[in-house]
Order: structure tokens, then sequence, then C-alpha cells
């Protein structure tokens, strides 16, 4: 009767080696044991900056609070949930154990490329609640808006994973579907979600860049200073969360889990990277990556104020993408727009994009 050693990999906090009978017990015996909180419950790879892999190990503590959490909101009383992320997405565990553990409905998405067959199968299958990045979420309300065809049952949209802008689509989605939630979660895969906020009143009054909001409950999420200490309301931070939230750290990467995670007087901090600020009220505002900050002419730009600015044009354009590439190495940068959908005239784009935003703001090239 041989035995088995699970989480053996010496980056693992927890080793335990057990018979292997106990994984062949009979179905409906219970599992002998209890499972530590620290205990890894699952690692993800996520690219870095170097272009090497980062596996990030994240113990059921961090996940257990989350789905209790989720449970305990507004946002966590759906019967039956989308399972659209891939299972190499952290989502997708929010998604299975927020729907399974309460009694709750799967549904499974055969083709997720597709955002017609997506809002058929969501319309057939009544489902209540989608956990939805940014994009999937505005394909999947512009195939509503064109096909005039809403789900009807829906109650609940989360959108995390990427920064959530509120287009005119997702505004006429929301109309459709009276006394839908929608609300935007904030959290990289070294965290899982640490704030959320929820979008209230009229969908026609919803910021173009809503907050990320304020922390769900386990954790924090502070707005520092190069010298880690906080600054006041407006003045823009880095943001390092803490608490329930944070992965172990990096499986077999001592070095980046140490320059990543801070071990500091007032507790263990992880260094998102994103920089923000906070409003009078506690909810914090995501401005973007660190590490993406560019000027443009002397300014300090976001380029995603000229891709709100471009979705509101309307003219035929599809999806949009703007980014910032240095003119020249170590000099100025430009803004340069990508777009799907029949081309259109640069120069009546650039003259439309005037009327509403600076000139630093106004891309240099456009590419279809």
């Amino acid at each position: 009767d041989p035995d088995l050693v699970v989480g053996s990999h010496p980056a693992l906090p927890e080793r335990r080696t057990v018979a292997a009978a106990e994984l062949l017990r009979p179905a409906g015996e219970p599992p002998s044991g209890t499972v530590s909180p620290e205990a890894t419950a699952y690692v993800l790879f996520t690219s870095g900056s170097t272009g090497q892999p980062k596996g990030v190990a994240m113990p059921h503590r961090a996940l257990a609070n989350l789905v209790a959490w989720q449970h305990r909101t507004a946002s966590g009383r759906a019967a039956v949930t989308l399972q659209y992320a891939p299972l190499s997405f952290d989502v997708s565990f929010q998604e299975i154990f927020a729907t399974l553990c309460f009694g709750g409905t799967l549904c499974l998405v055969p083709d997720r490329g597709d955002p017609a067959a997506v809002l058929r199968l969501m319309r057939a299958h009544r489902v209540e609640r989608v956990f939805l990045p940014y994009v999937a979420l505005q394909q999947l309300a512009s195939a509503a808006v064109a096909s005039g065809a809403y789900p009807e049952d829906l109650r609940v949209i989360i959108s995390s994973g990427e920064q959530l802008r509120i287009t005119d689509e997702i505004r006429r989605l929301c109309a459709a579907v009276p006394g839908v939630l929608l609300e935007n979660q904030y959290g990289p895969t070294e965290t899982h979600v640490v704030t959320h906020h929820a979008l209230t009143g009229p969908p026609e009054r919803f910021p173009d860049l809503p907050p990320i909001g304020t922390p769900i409950d386990g954790t924090a999420l502070h707005v520092l200073d190069a010298d880690l200490r906080r600054v006041p309301p407006g003045v823009t931070g880095e943001l390092y969360a803490a608490g329930t939230c944070l992965a172990h750290g990096y499986l077999g990467r001592a070095d980046l889990t140490a320059e990543r995670f801070r071990d500091t007087a007032s507790g263990r901090l992880y260094r998102t990277g994103d920089l923000g600020y906070a409003l009078p009220d506690g909810s914090i505002v995501c401005t973007g990556r660190a590490d993406d900050q560019a000027k443009v002419r002397g300014f300090r730009v976001e380029p995603a104020e000229a891709e709100l600015a471009l979705g509101d044009l309307g003219r035929g354009l599809g999806e949009v993408a703007v980014v910032v590439r240095p003119r020249q190495p170590g000099g100025d940068h430009e803004l340069v727009a990508f777009l799907t959908g029949p081309p259109a005239d640069t120069g009546e784009l650039r003259a439309a994009l005037r009327e509403t935003l600076p000139d630093h703001l106004v891309p240099t090239h456009f590419q279809w």
C-alpha cells in the first residue's frame, strides 16, 4: 500500500504524505483530515516584464475569504452563473466556488469567441450572473444591442481582470435589464479580488471610468508613496494590497517574492505596480500601471481617455485600443490608436477628437 506525497514542491508551504488508499475510498465516504487555510489551493502562471512566467501560489484562506464575502453581498445572490473564464484565469475559481458552494448552477460556455452565441446561451438557460472582463462585456453588450435581444434574467454583472469602461452599449444593456447590478472588482493574480464598487442609479449616469471601490472583508488596499507612506486623498500613489487576499508568493522564486511582497512594521504588503488615488469617501480610483506611465509633449497621459473619446465618436468604429509608444529611444512619446471596423478618414477623426480632448491626447497614428 504505497504512500503518495502531496504538495511536494519545495516552494509550497505544506508537505503531506497520505496513503494511496485514502485517495481511493468508496464514493460517499467523507475524506479524513482537514485542509489548512495556509495550504496552497492553486498555482497560476502569469507573465512578467522579462517574459518569464511566474507561478503564483494562492492559499485556501484567500479563496475561502473571497467566496464567503461574495455570498454575503448583493452580487452573491444568483442561482445560475455563466462559467466563462478559462481555468488558467483566477476568476474561474470565483465563478465555480461562489456558485457551487451555495447550491447554484454553472452554465458552461462551449464557445467564448462568439458573443452572439454566448448571448443566446444566456437567454436559453436563464443565466442570472456573469463574471466578464471589460472586452468580453463590451462584446456581449454590442451583440445584445445589435440583435435587440437582451438577457432578461440577468441580475448581476461583475467585471474584473482589466479596467472597466462604461460605453454606450454597456449603458443600454444595463438599462434594458431592470434591476441588474453592475459591479467593478479589482485585484491582480497575486491577490485575486481586493476591492469592489457597485454602480448604482440610472445607467446613463454611470461614470466612464468607474472607481475600483473599497476593500472586501479581510483585505486592505493602500495608496503609498515611494517611501511606503500613505498619501492624502486625491494624491496619486502606488497601490499596495494587504490582508487575507495575499498569495504565498512565486513558486520557486524567493528573490521575486521578496521584491514584490514586502514585510513591513504594519504587516505584509503586495506591491501591485498600479497607480491610483483615494476619493474623499474612501473609494479608490486606479489610473494605470506605474511602468506604463509616459509623457507626451511634457504631459502625463492616460491612454484610456483617448480610447473612450474614440468610442464616443461612433462613425462605425469597432473596438479601440490606444497605446503609448516612444518616438525614439530616450525621447518623447506618442499615442497610437488601433481600431477594428472599416477604415475612416484620420484627419476627420483627429478634428473630431480635438473638440473634446487636449492636443496631446489625440493619437498621432491610427491603424486598422
